[in-house]
This record gives structure tokens, C-alpha cells and sequence, in this order.
């Protein structure tokens, strides 16, 4: 009876809702079934619809009427479709990117994570930026653009006004991006059968280089871009 419990247990699919809620037991899945497809083409998808609202709203943002008279009477369209076409892409090569350096940090810090079971992970934890985004979104919507349109609303950014590498940092520095390290962390201990401190220590190492390229993303936008 307890062997057939066991087996059931484990064939449980991992949920990316209880990514929010009991991200251990969904680690835990994720290490005996490292299934990624359901989840990679949600988040793409949903991702993507979020996207293309977020584009319509940010087309009325002056910083972008130049861009918008080039493309002509459908510019706001064009621009919110193109943003969306382009997450559809960016969404898995983003997932392998990362699962890669994870999965070389974990063969550092000798863990037993496969990239296969990193890729899942990462997939599943694409419900943080989501809802980050659903956030942002909803606000746009809701309040307009503001003076910043590409400032998350969960962010430093919001609250503090910086420009150039700075306001890169700031925007990085997010509610939701804090949530998905710490259950990055959790995930890395699971599957890689680390410690926690190894799996923080890969988790913070990430994480600071998300937050330079930010920074450095942000300077070059500020130095090369069109003046505000």
C-alpha cells in the first residue's frame, strides 16, 4: 500500500500555481519528472497576450511618437504586435540561457541537477515575471504610462527616481524577482541535492548578473537612445 502510494505521489504533475504555494512539493516533482512543454507554451502564450496589452498602452507614451509616425496609421498595433511576436521567441531561449549557467554553477558546486531538470524548473518558476507583468500591465491600464513607462510598478524603480545604470538596478530589483529567488534557491537545494547554501549561493549569483546586465542595458539605452 505504501509502495502504491509512493508511486502516485510521484506521478504527480508539478503546477505552476504551486510554485506560489508549495514550491517544495512542486521541486520535488520537478526532480522525479522534469516535464516542461504544458508549462513553456502557458507562459509563452499568456506572456505574449500580456505583452501586446502592455504595447497598445505604452504607444500613447510621447516618448515613442516618433517611432510610431514612421510606422503610420496602425503604428500602436504594429509596435504591441511586435512585442509580442518578439516574447514568443525571446520566452525559451531566456529559459535555456539560464538553465545553462545554472546547470554549469550546479556541476561547480557538485550538485546532480540535469539540465533537462533546470529547464523544467526555470519554466515553472516563468510564473513570477509573469504576474509581475500582469501587474505592470494592469496598472498601464489603469493610470497611464507615467513618466516612466518601462518601470515596473513592484519595483525600486517606482519608488525611486534614477537614471542610466542606476535605474536599471532599481527596476531589477523587484517584488516578484525576490519571490522567484528565494524559490530558486529552494529549487536548486531540491534537485540539485545540494545544500541550501549551495543552492542560495547559486541563486544570489544569477541574480547579480541579472541585475549588471540591467544596469548595463540601461546605461547604454539612456546614452544611445532617443532624448526624453
Amino acid at each position: 500500500m505504501n509502495a502504491e502510494l509512493g508511486r502516485a505521489a510521484a506521478a504527480e504533475k508539478p503546477s505552476m500555481w504551486g510554485m506560489l504555494v508549495e514550491p517544495g512539493k512542486q521541486m520535488e516533482r520537478i526532480r522525479q519528472q522534469p516535464r516542461f512543454v504544458g508549462a513553456l507554451i502557458t507562459i509563452m502564450l499568456l506572456s505574449a497576450v500580456v505583452a501586446y496589452l502592455a504595447g497598445l498602452k505604452m504607444a500613447e507614451h510621447p516618448l515613442y511618437q516618433e517611432q510610431l509616425a514612421v510606422m503610420g496609421e496602425n503604428g500602436a498595433t504594429i509596435m504591441a504586435g511586435t512585442i509580442a511576436v518578439t516574447t514568443l521567441f525571446v520566452i525559451p531561449l531566456l529559459f535555456l540561457l539560464y538553465s545553462l549557467v545554472q546547470w554549469l554553477l550546479m556541476m561547480l558546486f557538485q550538485g546532480e541537477a540535469t539540465f533537462g531538470q533546470l529547464y523544467s524548473m526555470n519554466t515553472y518558476l516563468g510564473i513570477f515575471p509573469l504576474l509581475a507583468n500582469v501587474v505592470y500591465v494592469a496598472v498601464l491600464w489603469t493610470a497611464g504610462p507615467g513618466d516612466n513607462p518601462e518601470s515596473l510598478p513592484t519595483s525600486l524603480g517606482a519608488l525611486i527616481s534614477a537614471k542610466g545604470a542606476l535605474s536599471g538596478i532599481l527596476n531589477g530589483i523587484e517584488v516578484f524577482s525576490l519571490w522567484n529567488l528565494a524559490v530558486s534557491a529552494l529549487g536548486l537545494s531540491v534537485i540539485g541535492q545540494v545544500s541550501r547554501g549551495k543552492g542560495w549561493a547559486v541563486a544570489l549569483i544569477l541574480y547579480a548578473a541579472g541585475l549588471a546586465l540591467a544596469a548595463v542595458t540601461a546605461a547604454v539605452g539612456e546614452t544611445f537612445g532617443p532624448p526624453q
